[in-house]
């Protein structure tokens, strides 16, 4: 799974193409890989796992004690618990480097905001599954587009600037640099990215809970 995803990004980058960072050693650069891969596979398996949601649980959806929203927010639940065991096992790295640190305490943080991105972004998924039900299939191709626009293997900095711009349209790249930053920098993220951080959770959860709301006629009707 994660693991040998993680190694085959190693191995590619590090020893075949032998492609890192300025001012990055080997380590620092495999820790950059693996925060960023790590946290974009979690953010990836709960929008798909939550796309489908609605139509695997169609009792749930229809009971009027248990809150249809939950359903989605489930599957979200169920993939973070991988990205904070990560997080853990990287706290001996961080001792080990001189980057552990006060700006740790930000990781919590980011966790919370990436919690309320993925559950807004699930709420809007699970509602277009009921409408169009091909769309796993087209998420799959955006989340392809979201893998190849994230600073995963490189940092935003070494793009031109048309490609920069590409990134900063994608919501996981604000995460993916912001935990980068901490665990393998020991920095805090730049005030820019935690804007970035900041807007696109709220943005996410508070749109994508008014559109289910408005959407729950919808479920009714088609599941």
């Amino acid at each position: 799974g994660p693991l040998l995803l993680i190694a085959t990004y190693g191995y590619m980058f590090v020893v075949v193409l032998n492609i890192r960072p300025p001012g990055m050693t080997v380590g620092q650069y495999l820790a950059h890989m693996c925060c960023g891969l790590l946290t974009y596979l979690v953010m990836s398996q709960a929008l798909s796992s939550a796309a489908t949601s609605l139509t695997q649980d169609p009792g749930l959806v229809l009971n009027r004690v248990f809150p249809a929203e939950l359903i989605s927010f489930r599957e979200v639940l169920t993939a973070v618990p991988l990205l904070i065991v990560g997080l853990g096992l990287s706290i001996p790295w961080g001792l080990s480097q001189g980057t552990l640190g006060w700006n740790w305490l930000l990781l919590p943080v980011l966790l919370a905001f990436a919690l309320m991105t993925l559950a807004g972004c699930a709420w809007i998924l699970s509602l277009c599954n009921l409408l169009m039900r091909d769309t796993p299939q087209i998420l799959a191709y955006v989340l392809m587009l979201l893998m190849l626009t994230s600073p995963i293997a490189y940092e935003a900095s070494m793009l031109p600037r048309q490609a920069q711009f590409l990134v900063s349209l994608n919501p996981f790249a604000y995460f993916l640099t912001a935990i980068q930053d901490i665990v393998v920098h020991g920095r805090p993220p730049s005030p820019l990215m935690l804007q970035g951080v900041v807007i696109t959770a709220l943005l996410a959860f508070h749109g994508g809970y008014a559109l289910f709301q408005k959407g729950k006629i919808v479920i009714a009707e088609n599941v």
